[in-house]
């Protein structure tokens, strides 16, 4: 119950961000591969998500890397630069690289379990 009073939780700090953005937060729900009330949890402030969530949030919503920074601390997470997986995703957040097939390949060449994104069919 303290988190639902905070100034700075997941959800308002999601909400903020996807506002600058300018991102519908139930549009980055739609292209994320979670289950639904999963993600219902997470905007209403009850349930922190992974890391690789997270991440997943970032690469789909071309968020900056300090945007997904932000929310990576806001859970109490951090790139960490020792993990092959951190390195990848802030290189591509960094370099601004959102293109699905050049992700997945970035994640396949460094053999990463894939994002939570919706694949196009």
């Amino acid at each position: 119950i303290e988190d639902h009073f905070a100034k700075q939780n997941f959800r308002k700090v999601l909400q903020l961000i996807a506002g600058q953005h300018s991102v519908d937060v139930k549009e980055i729900g739609n292209s994320l591969d979670i289950d639904p009330a999963i993600w219902n949890k997470i905007l209403k402030g009850s349930f922190y998500p992974s890391k690789n969530l997270i991440f997943s949030m970032g690469i789909a919503a071309h968020f900056s890397y300090r945007a997904v920074k932000d929310m990576l601390m806001t859970c109490g997470y951090d790139f960490d630069f020792t993990q092959v997986n951190d390195v990848v995703v802030a290189y591509l957040l960094l370099k601004g690289v959102y293109n699905m097939t050049m992700v997945n390949a970035a994640l396949e060449e460094y053999k990463m379990l894939p994002l939570m994104i919706k694949q196009a069919e």
